[in-house]
């Protein structure tokens, strides 16, 4: 491990964006590989496939608000910080980084920890990627990104509701109605039901006037 973390750190001088943390860039591995810039989890894919090409025992950690890669065996793992120059951390900071999107350290569950199979793991990258475009009011390629997720995980019934509201903003009046119609289908009583139920009202009202 130590190897690879002078390979890829010192060598290569991969590091992570804390200067432009939001940047779409730091989320698509050629733009990685390239300016060898980075997200804690577009960072651990680069980690991961090269310790994975050397036979490394290394595998990806989805912990609330932070991706980490794990090193050896899960009962007895390293926790790899790849954000921070491959920086080793105890469970107990692992905890600390967790606490922070709960606010409270005792939602932290040891489950975070386990490896995340790659399907998860691109499903994080799709999902960083969305709330950056969403956090810029870039509607349409957060649209694209949240239809990504769909394709991936089709029974995701929150992402429904985000793409369809992604296609409101746009003014998608018929792909917004379709969407969010499903979403209050299988979610009637969700706390945002009756902000949707408004909405809908809206863009039907709108639909007729174009009729």
């Amino acid at each position: 491990m130590e190897a690879l973390n002078h390979f890829l750190f010192q060598e290569m001088n991969f590091a992570g964006n804390q200067a432009d943390y939001y940047q779409p860039e730091n989320s698509f591995l050629h733009q990685v590989l390239e300016r060898r810039l980075g997200i804690p989890v577009s960072l651990s894919v680069v980690y991961l496939e090269v310790g994975w090409r050397l036979g490394l025992p290394v595998w990806g950690i989805a912990l609330p608000g932070h991706f980490l890669v794990g090193y050896g065996p899960v009962e007895e793992a390293l926790y790899v910080d790849v954000f921070h120059q491959g920086k080793l951390l105890s469970v107990e900071e692992c905890m600390q980084i967790a606490a922070g999107p709960f606010s409270n350290p005792a939602a932290f569950q040891q489950y975070f920890l386990k490896p995340a199979p790659k399907k998860a793991i691109l499903l994080r990258m799709l999902n960083n990627l969305k709330q950056i475009y969403i956090r810029a009011n870039n509607w349409e390629p957060a649209y694209h990104t949240s239809d990504l997720m769909l394709a991936l995980y089709p029974s995701q019934v929150k992402e429904l509701r985000d793409r369809g509201v992604l296609a409101y903003r746009m003014g998608r009046f018929q792909a917004a109605t379709f969407d969010l119609y499903r979403y209050l289908f299988l979610r009637p009583d969700g706390p945002d039901s009756e902000w949707l139920n408004s909405r809908l009202q809206e863009m039907e009202e709108q639909l007729l006037r174009l009729n």
